[in-house]
């Protein structure tokens, strides 16, 4: 029986092992993946390239700066030209003239530049609609918080919040006036005779 277990683990465990024991290294996985890369470009497959090229950088290793170029025409020919005048602006900055593929990519930039300044406007003014209801949403707010730390406070705070620095006018007891005196006299007088 305890042999049993002992053979048992022994397989799980080699069986566990063995996907790694047959991984491949990154450079060959890169090798094989540039490979597809080419084939799918070659047959205008520019979905499945954009997948390849993910893939590629995900291996952690250091990449041609034509895989730039290859992503940006992909890019462009699968509708993306927004992001492709990024990542071919990119690789014509960082490699300069003297780029492998510097001509092509220069050539899908002027293609795509059109697009990208008239994506580039929509974005910006979605950006400004977008930070232009943040600030209503938060006035909003504010105007809420006040209105119900308004709706708590006794009637009288509330005239001193609305009249601010104007100063409310004192009661007034009326200061007896002579003549007003006088008449009331008379008119005792003229009662009582």
């Amino acid at each position: 029986m305890q042999g049993q277990r002992i053979i048992i683990a022994t397989l799980f465990i080699v069986i566990c092992c063995s996907g790694s024991l047959f991984a491949l290294s990154p450079e060959i996985r890169f090798d094989m993946l540039k490979t597809k890369l080419t084939q799918q470009l070659k047959e205008q497959q520019y979905a499945r390239a954009l997948e390849t090229i993910h893939e590629i950088r995900g291996l952690g290793i250091a990449t041609p700066a034509s895989l730039d170029y290859f992503e940006g025409k992909a890019l462009f020919e699968s509708g993306k030209k927004y992001e492709a005048y990024e990542t071919l602006a990119s690789y014509v900055e960082s490699n300069g003239k003297n780029a492998r593929y510097y001509r092509q990519a220069i050539a899908y930039l002027v293609k795509a530049e059109e697009t990208y300044n008239a994506e580039k406007e929509k974005r910006e003014a979605e950006r400004a609609a977008r930070e232009k209801a943040k600030q209503e949403q938060e006035a909003k707010k504010r105007e809420e918080e006040e209105a119900a730390r308004f709706s708590e406070k006794p009637f009288a705070a509330q005239m001193d919040d609305l009249l601010g620095e104007v100063e409310r006018p004192k009661s007034v007891t009326p200061e007896p006036d002579d003549r007003v005196e006088e008449i009331n006299r008379l008119e005792t007088k003229s009662r009582d005779n």
